[in-house]
């Protein structure tokens, strides 16, 4: 009887250390993959432009200086980095992460990083120009279809 409730602890003790040792494994290799998101979004400077573009974009909004203010302290690249990982860590593999981080430390990927403030502020600019344009002919098409219904 003894030896049969050894030998049904010692069973259950491995499975137990299996279960926890499995466990530790997928922790580490998610820990891995998430030190690697953060690497990507690091290099890209990815957080830091959405955040200084919503900074700039709030230089012409009708908000107090005191709510300014208070964006400034709260948009931080860094709570916004924190926002990104779980989607970097959802959408690519390690091996992505790791062909990114190639990428954006070498001296093309370094370049592509320097001009995309740049590119992305020209990009916005040609995108409230289109809307603008786009609302416009808006306008006009449905002035003209409500003269020709007057008709």
């Amino acid at each position: 009887m003894k030896v049969g409730i050894l030998a049904l602890l010692s069973i259950l003790f491995i499975f137990a250390f299996s279960a926890f040792t499995e466990d530790n494994e997928v922790q580490v290799k998610k820990n891995i993959k998430k030190e690697k998101a953060e690497k990507v979004i690091s290099l890209t400077r990815i957080s830091e432009i959405y955040v200084d573009t919503l900074l700039e974009n709030l230089k012409q909004a009708p908000i107090s200086e005191e709510d300014k203010k208070l964006y400034h302290k709260f948009a931080t690249s860094e709570s916004l980095a924190e926002k990104f990982v779980p989607a970097y860590m959802e959408f690519y593999t390690e091996e992505e992460l790791d062909a990114m981080i190639k990428f954006y430390s070498s001296p093309e990927g370094a370049s592509i990083i320097q001009k995309g403030g740049d590119v992305v502020g020209k990009i916005r600019t040609i995108n409230l120009e289109w809307e603008i344009e786009v609302s416009a002919k808006v306008r006009n098409e449905k002035a003209k279809k409500a003269i020709e219904s007057t008709k």
